[in-house]
């Protein structure tokens, strides 16, 4: 609106000044060249003035304008050059994403050849070396591109990624730490940090690279705790066999903090509490765990608080199954204490409530143990002892990568060496007693 009002007030002032000088004409005389020139008016001359400004304005122009003819033509042909050597470029990496090596190859000498610039092209030449199986040529791409400041992260992930392939942890390691100086924020290289941190049992620095990883958005706040809580416990042990007691137990309380149903935690959080002298809060820890996720470690840590006699375990074990009466857990940990406390009558309750559906080769061995113990009856034990193997499998550690195997939790998979990648398996196929496995606990048979 403003600039609308403007116009109009311009071309007023324009028409009121034309106006004034027609009411005023005046008479103007020039003398030029021995030659004198009458009859003109101040109009007249105002209007030869415009128009011969005009005329050398054009002319100007003109003469500018053929005078920047070549560098704009120069221009030209640079700025095709350069956009068809950047089509070159995006044909080249679509061509390696198809693993076209032999096409990415003619757009690189295209790129080449139009952008006669290295720095652009060498990412293209770094991974068509690395699609045709060239990883010296592809190292050395990338060792280029280093000297760039734009290019620096792009030939630190590739090569991170050779190293990798290679099996040269530590290599890949400082590659990453230095991915995450030059770009903090980049989703992959706080990802590959913290992998390659862990891998290497560098437990505070994997909780830093974490908490990166988590603000690049690699984590979203539930896994960024439940990881924590997994480095923090394996941490806490450290300090403990380190005699560091105080640090054991700030870090084991930090983890339980953050997921108190992991089991792992629970165990490290309540050790500590007993090595402190506070057996009671450990048992109460305990307890509440046991309420939402009944485990064996568990009750392992549980009936070893305190000195206690093979019946005041068995004691314990009736409080601690209270908190998750119906779970099979619950009976085996009454089941075993009752063996050892050679409480015959209810060793086999409980373990006649855990075979009435199936039975698994740790009810197998205790069965065993009960037909021994209770009856002195070898034969029978044997039965059960030669059940195991056609037994369901016992729940244990397994990986969720590469499906290992462990009794004992790690951080680490013994096998892939992937972090936290155990968990705790059931095997979900019910193995149900054959004919003449049963027996009526009413009757011990």
């Amino acid at each position: 609106m403003l600039r609308v009002l403007g116009y109009f007030f311009v071309v007023g002032l324009i028409i009121a000044a034309g106006v004034w000088i027609a009411d005023r004409p005046g008479s103007v005389t020039i003398v030029w060249m021995g030659r004198e020139i009458t009859g003109l008016t101040v109009g007249h001359l105002l209007v030869a003035v415009l128009l011969t400004g005009f005329i050398f304005s054009l002319v100007w122009r003109m003469w500018s304008w053929l005078r920047g003819a070549p560098r704009r033509f120069a221009e030209y042909r640079r700025d095709t050059a350069q956009r068809k050597g950047y089509l070159a470029l995006t044909s080249g990496f679509q061509a390696i994403a198809a693993g076209d090596s032999e096409g990415a190859r003619k757009q690189l000498r295209v790129a080449e050849a139009k952008l006669k610039d290295p720095s652009a092209t060498l990412l293209l030449a770094a991974q068509t070396a690395e699609l045709a199986g060239e990883a010296n040529s592809a190292k050395s791409f990338y060792e280029n591109m280093l000297d760039s400041k734009a290019t620096k992260l792009a030939a630190l992930k590739g090569l991170l990624a050779q190293a990798r392939a290679e099996g040269d942890r530590e290599g890949a390691l400082l590659l990453a730490r230095q991915a995450v100086q030059v770009k903090p924020n980049s989703a992959w290289a706080t990802k590959a940090l913290y992998e390659l941190e862990t891998r290497s049992r560098n437990w505070a620095d994997a909780e830093k690279a974490l908490t990166l990883a988590a603000k690049a958005g690699v984590f979203d706040s539930q896994e960024e705790n439940a990881r924590r809580s997994v480095l923090l416990t394996v941490q806490s042990r450290e300090f403990t066999a380190q005699k560091r007691s105080s640090d054991a137990s700030r870090t084991a309380r930090k983890a339980y903090d953050l997921s108190p149903a992991f089991v792992p935690a629970v165990v490290t959080f309540a050790q500590t509490l007993v090595d402190g002298d506070r057996g009671k809060k450990a048992a109460q820890v305990i307890e509440d765990a046991w309420a939402s996720a009944p485990h064996p470690d568990l009750a392992r840590a549980y009936l070893a608080i305190g000195e206690a006699s093979p019946i005041a375990k068995a004691q314990k074990a009736e409080v601690l199954a209270k908190r998750a009466p119906d779970h099979p857990e619950s009976l085996f940990v009454i089941a075993e204490t009752a063996l050892d406390a050679q409480l015959w009558g209810r060793a086999r309750e409980q373990l006649g409530r855990l075979t009435q559906k199936g039975v698994n080769q740790r009810a197998s061995a205790l069965m065993a143990r009960l037909e021994q113990g209770e009856n002195k009856d070898p034969s029978r034990a044997a039965e059960w002892l030669q059940r195991i193997p056609q037994s369901r499998p016992d729940p244990t550690w397994r990986c969720g990568e590469c499906g290992a195997e462990t009794k004992d939790w790690q951080p680490l998979c013994p096998e892939c060496a992937g972090f936290d990648t155990l968990s705790w398996h059931t095997p979900s196929t019910e193995v149900a007693l054959s004919p003449g496995w049963g027996y009526d606990s009413r009757k011990g048979k």
